[in-house]
């Protein structure tokens, strides 16, 4: 069994988006912390150089709600329940 710690990672920030990434054992693990009124298309796109965020997500939200709009312009919210 391998074993990452995030805490030990220093946050890779852009803007009110932070990440902590370990890989243990080859799988990436990331920790994303959204400050509020984060949104990719302010905090991100310049970073990423993209329209819109092209990764696939898997996502625990453990605080807060995430609103995700698609490129087709649907929208879902992500909260705690």
């Amino acid at each position: 069994m391998q074993k990452g710690f995030l805490d030990s990672i220093a946050p890779d920030v852009h803007g009110l988006i932070s990440r902590q990434t370990v890989v243990p054992d080859g799988v990436p693990v990331t920790r994303v912390r959204f400050g509020d009124r984060a949104k990719w298309s302010n905090d991100l796109k310049s970073y990423a150089g993209t329209a819109s965020c092209e990764l696939p997500q898997v996502a625990l939200v453990l605080s807060g709600t995430l609103r995700v709009v698609m490129d087709d312009g649907s929208e879902e919210d992500c909260s705690k329940s």
